[in-house]
């Protein structure tokens, strides 16, 4: 695939294995960002955020799992349309998996929940910088995923641009 400069140009990756996995995490970063904004209520809600007033629940609530699993199963779909199972078992036979972003994330994500509440882990935080601790955790695990991604990506398309028969990473 002949390439220009250091980034390849939008879309040319389209109708590719490695344009089906990209396509596949895009709902997976989607679901992401719209949890981390409250589905909304951060924006509709703006003055109650701004004067750390609780949001009202929102009256589309109700649909956003719906539309959560919906988002999921497509993105599972591509998934197997394009049979990536068996390129991501190879990657993780052949060690070429993100292991330390992706542990980094998974721990991150876990004291960020015991910041916010959600799970008791022993550790106690001042009340009053509590959300700057789940905040700054949450962005750890999100840019530990982002390097996760990244090295699936890289190592995929090496393997793509790699000659018929040639061996190793």
């Amino acid at each position: 695939m002949r390439r220009r400069g250091r980034f390849p140009r939008l879309g040319a990756y389209r109708g590719t294995p490695l344009g089906a996995l990209g396509a596949s995490t895009a709902p997976v970063w989607l679901i992401l960002a719209a949890r981390e904004l409250s589905w909304g209520a951060v924006i509709t809600q703006a003055d109650a955020v701004r004067a750390g007033l609780p949001l009202q629940p929102m009256w589309y609530k109700p649909a956003v799992a719906p539309i959560i699993c919906a988002l999921l199963a497509w993105s599972a779909s591509i998934i197997w349309r394009h049979r990536l199972g068996r390129y991501l078992v190879g990657l993780v036979r052949n060690g070429h998996y993100a292991l330390v972003p992706l542990v980094l994330a998974v721990v991150a994500s876990y004291f960020s929940a015991c910041a916010e509440g959600h799970v008791v882990c022993g550790i106690h935080a001042n009340p009053h910088h509590s959300q700057d601790w789940e905040e700054g955790l949450e962005l750890i695990a999100y840019v530990a995923l982002v390097f996760a991604q990244q090295r699936v990506f890289r190592s995929y398309a090496r393997a793509e641009a790699a000659p018929a028969g040639a061996v190793g990473p």
